[in-house]
């Protein structure tokens, strides 16, 4: 389901050339699929085993690191590898062949592979809005959010669900009288690595800083609801 084009140009189509990698976990039709995209890119697909007896007389060649594509939510896989392994998901892969480049795999979540397989049956009827991000990170959270199974709304409207921001206060006037919840970045990401969707209570956003704060006279017909919790949220 996922159609890529293919670039012209060989140092685009090379870019996993020297470069070995493990499949690991996925039945055998993705196996397919992801072993053609590796090699049309000129990587190498090597077997679990052969790794494991490896000697360094083969080094020279290739690079010694080893990819190890895995689907999300495998907890069991080898260990013992005698050699630099970096564990990686489809989602690298997909997004390596996209950008025509190795993309560091510190740049998304979802370029590691989860604990917990994805997307999470609880968040089918979440409709999430973000705001006040930059477009980086709203790729980011639209893609967090796909990830976990709810819908991303980029517009505004009283059937979302949650809204992602920094600053609460321009929303409290739309929100109030609703169930919408105003929840930071953590809260999305969080429930990612966690494998389900957290409580919004220690991730509700007040104000910028989370601290309350002081009300002029005139803004009391506001009901702002201050949670008891402060927590540091992670961004």
């Amino acid at each position: 389901h996922h159609h890529i084009h293919h670039h012209q140009g060989t140092h685009e189509l090379a870019i996993f050339l020297n470069q070995r990698f493990i499949l690991f976990g996925f039945d055998r039709q993705q196996n397919q699929r992801l072993s053609e995209e590796i090699k049309i890119k000129k990587g190498r697909i090597v077997e679990m085993e052969e790794i494991l007896q490896e000697e360094d007389n083969e080094i020279s060649t290739f690079s010694s690191l080893v990819w190890c594509v895995l689907p999300h939510g495998i907890c069991e896989f080898p260990s013992n590898f005698p050699c630099e392994v970096q564990f990686v998901s489809e989602q690298w892969l997909l997004a390596c062949i996209q950008e025509c480049k190795i993309v560091d795999a510190e740049e998304s979540l979802l370029f590691r592979p989860l604990n917990s397989p994805i997307p999470f049956p609880e968040a089918a009827n979440l409709i999430i809005h973000a705001s006040q991000f930059s477009k980086k990170e709203m790729d980011t959270i639209e893609s967090y959010v796909v990830a976990v199974g709810a819908k991303f709304s980029p517009q505004l409207t009283k059937s979302v669900t949650h809204i992602l921001c920094k600053d609460s206060n321009e929303y409290l006037s739309f929100t109030k009288n609703t169930q919408i919840y105003l929840v930071s970045f953590g809260w999305i990401e969080q429930s990612l690595l966690e494998g389900n969707i957290l409580s919004e209570s220690n991730f509700s956003i007040i104000s910028s800083n989370n601290v309350p704060q002081v009300i002029e006279k005139d803004v009391f017909q506001i009901p702002i609801v201050y949670s008891q919790t402060t927590t540091t949220t992670t961004t």
